[in-house]
């Protein structure tokens, strides 16, 4: 949504400076959508191995010595 709306307001621009500007915004967006995806998806699996310990390590958590 960010970026469409940088690439809208680039286009709409014709001043070579603001476009450029607009152009490294753009590419810092997408810069740093890629790294929030990859942490993001980085998580989930995180959240998947630990649910299939989670089976083997409750019994030992929560039983008898």
């Amino acid at each position: 949504m960010v970026k469409t709306h940088l690439v809208k307001h680039k286009s709409d621009n014709k001043n070579a400076k603001t476009e450029e500007n607009i152009q490294k915004l753009i590419n810092e967006y997408t810069k740093l959508d890629s790294r929030l995806t990859d942490k993001l998806n980085e998580a989930k699996d995180n959240v998947k191995y630990l649910t299939t310990l989670e089976k083997f390590i409750d019994p030992l958590y929560n039983g008898q010595p």
